[in-house]
């Protein structure tokens, strides 16, 4: 097995320091928040996007005033080449030693935020050495440092099997260039509107400082989802549990329904792409429930729907309620997935209720109580 990155490790090792300072208080269902930890939530998260738009917006301001004294040093358009040199040397030193401060803020923020909602969630990381909290506390620390997923996990499945890699390359490629390439295009807008204005000369000494509110924006956007998606991956594990529990019935189970279990959950990680950790802990909880997989190859989709026409009524129920419940536990509803969805509920004869559907999803992504009737309202006879 592999050792998780460098970063990774040290934001384990900073969760675990902070987590020595802080007693927790337990809560046997972690994923149920009531109104007071709802509010103290909110409140981490808004100083957490505070301050990461502060952070944002002091980085730009650093290189938007660097890039003044260069051109008053040297002009804006230096006409000699030592003139340009000198020119960039001052603006890219400062950006750069003002952006690597941004960056290292931002990750101990980052970190610091997430510590603290899961103390508000009652959820204790390091108190035994449980491959539960240690898979909890991976998580959160990937969350915290935008650290992508593995693309393989349990029983060798291939996150990544059905994606092109040109569509996962070009959205890697704009997730990294998000602040530099909407920075540019608000500059360009602004110096095509200075060509219509009689105050040109006013509004191109204000053009360095147009990074300023995007990058404040940018970031308080970017702390916004990074809290959201730390939040999800807490409550993760105990909402699987739960969720386990209330789409698989008690009775005995076929072989063909293992299968098809498993196989549900395996699909909704490939058509992601992305071996999300809530993911992970359902597919560790169907396993728990109905055994070792006798599969070869989990994550066929093709497989999975002719397991389906083989399925009895009710453990064709059951399978697509376990679908539901996979396609939305990690906050999202990708477009494979809603196909796939329906690929299934036509197979079975029967129709999905979106509506609740995205109740689930919304009381999952709110940490409110999941019970059987949202469950049982996920489904309908076509």
């Amino acid at each position: 097995m592999t050792s998780p990155p460098l970063l990774e490790r040290l934001g384990i090792a900073y969760l675990k320091e902070r987590a020595r300072q802080v007693q927790v208080v337990h809560d046997s269902e972690v994923h149920v928040l009531d109104p007071g930890e709802l509010r103290a939530l909110r409140r981490v998260t808004q100083g957490a996007v505070a301050r990461a738009a502060l952070a944002g917006a002091l980085s730009a301001l650093a290189s938007a005033l660097a890039e003044v004294l260069a051109n008053e040093r040297f002009g804006p358009s230096p006409a000699t080449q030592d003139g340009q040199l000198r020119w960039w040397a001052l603006v890219l030193g400062v950006t750069v030693v003002a952006s690597i401060v941004e960056i290292a803020f931002l990750y101990l923020d980052s970190l610091r935020a997430v510590h603290q909602l899961t103390v508000v969630a009652g959820l204790e990381l390091f108190e035994d050495p449980s491959r539960e909290q240690a898979a909890v506390a991976q998580a959160l620390a990937r969350a915290a440092l935008e650290l992508p997923n593995p693309p393989r996990g349990l029983y060798g499945i291939d996150a990544r099997r059905e994606a092109p890699r040109l569509e996962l390359f070009l959205a890697s490629l704009a997730y990294k260039l998000k602040t530099s390439v909407s920075n540019f295009l608000f500059k360009a807008l602004v110096r095509r509107a200075l060509g219509r204005t009689a105050l040109r000369g006013y509004l191109n000494a204000l053009l360095p400082f147009v990074a300023v509110p995007v990058t404040a924006l940018w970031n308080g956007l970017v702390a916004w989802l990074v809290l959201r998606e730390a939040r999800l991956r807490a409550v993760g594990p105990s909402a699987a549990r739960q969720l386990v529990r209330l789409c698989l019935p008690e009775a005995p189970r076929s072989e063909a329904f293992a299968e098809a279990a498993m196989q549900a959950v395996a699909c909704s990680i490939v058509k992601t792409a992305d071996l999300h950790p809530n993911l992970a802990a359902l597919l560790s909880e169907v396993t728990a429930c109905i055994g070792e997989p006798q599969v070869v190859s989990l994550g066929d989709s093709a497989r999975f729907l002719e397991c389906l026409a083989t399925l009895s009524p009710a453990e064709a129920r059951a399978t697509l309620r376990l679908l539901c419940v996979a396609v939305i536990i990690d906050g999202k509803l990708h477009r494979s997935e809603r196909a796939l969805l329906v690929q299934a509920f036509t197979r079975c004869g029967m129709r999905l209720d979106e509506a609740a559907l995205r109740s689930l999803r919304l009381a999952l992504l709110r940490g409110h109580p999941l019970d059987n009737a949202m469950i049982e309202a996920l489904d309908r006879s076509a």
